[in-house]
C-alpha cells in the first residue's frame, strides 16, 4: 500500500529568549526498537533503486524511523493493515510525522507484509531485496520510492509471534533544520490601519518591499487591515490591484513611505482613491511572537513566512536562517509556515487562544 500527502503551504521561526521553547527534536517514538538489520537492508535496497533511476540516495532520519516504526508496532499489536489508524492523534502519516516532532509537509508512506520472508530464517540482506521488489512492482509505491521531492526517509519493521512482518517506509521532503524554535508574548505599541476600499478587485500591499499582505473584495468593498508596531519607525508602503483568482503582475496605486507615529494619507496615491472608511487607531496590542532559527538542508533561493495569504521576509545566510513574526493574540489558530523559492514548505500551528505556554500544538496542520 502506497500513500503520498502534500499540502501547498509555508512556515517560520527564531530562537527565542524569556520565553517557551518548543523541542522538534522529541522523542515521543525514540524508544521503540525495530529490527535494525531489516529496517538497514530495506533503506540500502531503496536507494539503489533511486540511484538505478538517476536519483539522489534518500538520508535516513531517526525521527522519521521513530514514526514508522510506532505504525509498524502498532498494526501488529491491534492486527490491522492500513495508512489509517485508529488511534487518535496518530490517523495518518501527516499526524505520525508531526508526532515524531518533525515540521515536514510534504510527506509519503509505503506498507508491506510478508509472512514467507522471516527474520532469523531468512538473511536481513534477502528480506530488503525482497520488499524493495514487491514495491517496484507497484505503480504507487514506486511514485513515492522514485519521486524527486523526497529527501529523507525513515524505516519501521518489526514481526509478530506468529512469524508475520510487518514494514512502514516515510518519505519525506526536508528542505530546512530547525535549530531551535520558541515562542514568547510582548505587548506593543501599534497603529492598527484599516482602509475600506471600493474595489471589485484584491488588493496587495507590501511593507518595506518585503512583507506582502493580500486582501479578498467582498460585495464590491476590500479591507485592507494593517497593524504597524511604532518602535520600527518609519515604513514604506505600496498598494495594487487586480481581478481575482488571474496571476501576474498587478496595477499599482499607491506608493508612499509613513511614518506609524503620524496619521496616514494617500498624499502619493498615483490615482484617485474612493474610501468607503478609514480607520486609524494607536494602541498597545499583545503579540505571541514566534521565534526561531536553523539552516536549509537543500538549496533554497527564497524563503518566505506565510500566515494565510500574507507572506514575510525571512533573513538568511549561507550559514543558515532566523525570524521572527508576532502574531496578535486571541486571533484563535493560525497555521504558520516556511516557503521557499520553489513552494517546498514546513509548517507549525499554534493557538492564540490560549497561554502562551500553551500555544504550540504538536500535531497535524487542519
Amino acid at each position: 500500500m502506497a500513500r503520498v500527502f502534500i499540502l501547498s503551504i509555508l512556515a517560520i521561526y527564531i530562537a527565542a529568549s524569556g520565553g517557551y521553547g518548543v523541542d522538534f527534536d522529541r522523542k515521543a517514538f525514540n524508544g521503540i526498537d525495530g529490527l535494525d538489520s531489516v529496517e538497514e537492508a530495506l533503506f540500502k535496497a531503496i536507494n539503489e533503486e533511486r540511484l538505478a533511476n538517476g536519483l539522489t540516495a534518500l538520508k535516513r532520519d531517526r525521527n522519521l524511523d521513530g514514526a514508522a516504526r510506532q505504525h509498524s508496532q502498532e498494526m501488529r499489536d491491534l492486527f490491522y493493515f492500513d495508512h489509517e489508524s485508529p488511534t487518535p492523534g496518530f490517523r495518518d502519516v501527516r499526524d505520525r510525522v508531526y508526532a515524531a516532532g518533525l515540521t515536514d509537509l510534504v510527506v509519503a508512506e509505503n506498507l508491506a507484509t510478508e509472512n514467507n520472508q522471516k527474520p532469523g530464517e531468512v538473511e536481513a540482506d534477502e528480506i530488503g531485496s525482497t520488499l524493495a521488489r514487491m514495491f517496484m512492482k507497484s505503480d504507487k509505491h514506486r511514485a513515492n520510492i522514485l519521486d524527486p521531492r523526497y529527501t529523507h526517509t525513515g524505516v519501521g519493521c518489526t514481526v509478530s509471534g506468529e512469524g508475520t512482518l510487518y514494514c512502514t517506509q516515510v518519505f519525506s521532503s526536508k528542505v530546512l533544520d530547525f535549530k531551535s524554535i520558541g515562542i514568547r508574548e510582548k505587548t506593543e505599541d501599534t497603529l492598527s490601519l484599516t482602509l475600506k476600499l471600493k474595489f471589485d478587485d484584491e488588493v496587495g500591499v507590501w511593507v518595506d518591499e518585503k512583507d506582502v499582505y493580500v486582501f479578498q473584495p467582498k460585495d464590491g468593498i476590500v479591507t485592507v487591515h494593517i497593524l504597524f508596531p511604532l518602535s520600527k519607525g518609519p515604513r514604506r508602503v505600496a498598494m495594487a490591484r487586480r481581478v481575482p483568482g488571474t496571476f501576474g503582475p498587478m496595477t499599482g496605486f499607491f506608493v508612499g513611505r509613513f511614518n506609524p507615529r503620524e496619521p496616514f494619507k494617500f498624499k502619493n496615491a498615483i490615482t484617485d482613491i474612493d474610501i468607503a472608511d478609514e480607520i486609524q487607531e494607536r494602541a498597545p496590542i499583545r503579540y505571541y511572537v514566534i521565534e526561531a532559527k536553523g539552516k536549509a538542508v537543500a538549496p533554497v533561493t527564497e524563503l518566505k513566512l506565510a500566515d494565510g495569504d500574507n507572506r514575510f521576509g525571512v533573513k538568511t545566510a549561507k550559514t543558515g536562517f532566523e525570524a521572527q513574526y508576532g502574531v496578535p493574540a486571541d486571533t484563535g489558530p493560525h497555521m504558520i509556515l516556511f516557503v521557499t523559492g520553489d513552494e517546498s514548505c514546513h509548517g507549525l500551528r499554534i493557538d492564540t487562544n490560549v497561554p502562551v505556554e500553551k500555544a504550540f500544538a504538536q500535531g497535524r496542520p487542519k
